[in-house]
């Protein structure tokens, strides 16, 4: 059975509403967000980990998609966690007496 791969990629455009490539960009970039996210990784690291084969690619199309680079990504979602547990710790603090 032959398929074209002409027809393949209008398939897939058709039912996931983007191309292949983009697709596949964009599932890498959601896993860079994750482990931006949830590891201590370098970004260097999380550029190959996640498929990309330059640093700079890597960031250049993060920061496309994503409207800030990788290392601001990190350290908004850091504050963003630390200013969460501390209110937690708050929170725990004043039900304990």
């Amino acid at each position: 059975m032959k398929i074209e791969r002409t027809y393949l990629f209008k398939l897939f455009k058709e039912y996931v509403t983007v191309s292949p490539q983009q697709y596949l960009i964009q599932y890498r970039l959601n896993k860079a967000t994750e482990l931006l996210r949830k590891t201590s990784y370098s970004v260097e690291d999380i550029a190959y980990l996640v498929g990309f084969n330059s640093l700079s690619h890597f960031s250049n199309s993060f920061s496309s998609h994503k409207k800030m680079s990788p290392q601001k990504y990190r350290s908004q979602f850091q504050k963003s966690t630390t200013i969460v547990k501390n209110k937690k710790a708050v929170t725990d603090s004043t039900t304990s007496d």
